[in-house]
């Protein structure tokens, strides 16, 4: 299987994003801007409550490394159906946010095909999986999505959850999402091979992920939540601070990378 089929993935998110193909390749301090847009954007996206345009681009970079592990580890054919299930079908009922095409419930998995999608990735893609976070963020995206895009509860079968269940799953949410989001913007910006390279784009995109959790999710999680379930308004809109974002400025992000590189 050819790199380029796998990259197809990627290119979803160029189009979601509006990235242009002419920025391609140029290089770290342009990838460490753009991955801090890519989360603004994301933020925006969950204040106003857009959760299938967000899983749709998180797993879209997930699945396309799941895909890369199995061709270079022999299993092109998997790789190759992989991408059709997901492009054909599967993506598109991500984005909409209608989780009744998987008629699920409170706690039960979103799909059964990334359940199995998550097996397939285990028995073929190598040792090589051990050394990302694909498989523990495609089990716990698969139980979070149908609790995160229903704050008020699951309208078909009546179930609700408190706001300390709801943010159980929304805080490991976000925090995925803006790994794999930003992962693939570094990755399209730097030309780093989809695997990650000399392994960059994972630290840039863990140290978003670790503020995400620790910051913006968990305010995140209490705005949806009281906003859908029209309780403790304290604000008309979500707000940001400095505080919460931690890296505001492409230098603050790149000064942290040089130090996980000088440990």
């Amino acid at each position: 299987m050819k790199r380029n089929s796998c990259v197809k993935l990627f290119s979803i998110i160029a189009l979601a994003l509006g990235l242009s193909s002419t920025s391609a390749n140029a290089g770290l301090s342009q990838a460490a801007q753009e991955a801090l847009h890519s989360r603004d954007r994301l933020v925006t996206d969950l204040s106003n409550m857009k959760f299938g345009s967000t899983a749709e681009l998180a797993l879209n970079n997930m699945l396309a490394v799941g895909a890369e592990m199995l061709a270079q580890n022999g299993h092109a054919d998997l790789a190759q159906k992989l991408q059709a299930d997901w492009n054909s079908h599967y993506r598109r009922v991500v984005a909409s946010g209608n989780l009744h095409a998987f008629d699920v419930g409170d706690h039960e998995p979103l799909s059964k095909w990334l359940e199995h999608t998550y097996d397939m990735l285990r028995a073929n893609a190598g040792p090589i999986i051990d050394q990302f976070p694909i498989l523990a963020d495609i089990n716990t995206m698969n139980f979070a999505i149908p609790v995160v895009f229903s704050p008020s509860g699951d309208k078909k079968s009546g179930q609700t959850w408190d706001l300390n269940e709801y943010r159980k799953h929304f805080i490991p949410f976000t925090e995925i999402s803006v790994y794999w989001v930003s992962y693939g913007v570094c990755i399209y910006y730097t030309g780093a091979d989809i695997m990650g390279g000399d392994g960059t784009c994972g630290n840039i995109s863990g140290l978003l992920k670790t503020v995400a959790g620790h910051t913006l999710a968990p305010r995140l999680a209490d705005y949806i939540y009281n906003k859908a379930n029209q309780a403790n308004m304290r604000w008309s809109r979500f707000s940001v601070s400095d505080a919460d974002l931690i890296y505001i400025r492409k230098e603050d992000l790149l000064q942290a990378l040089s130090r996980l590189g000088s440990r």
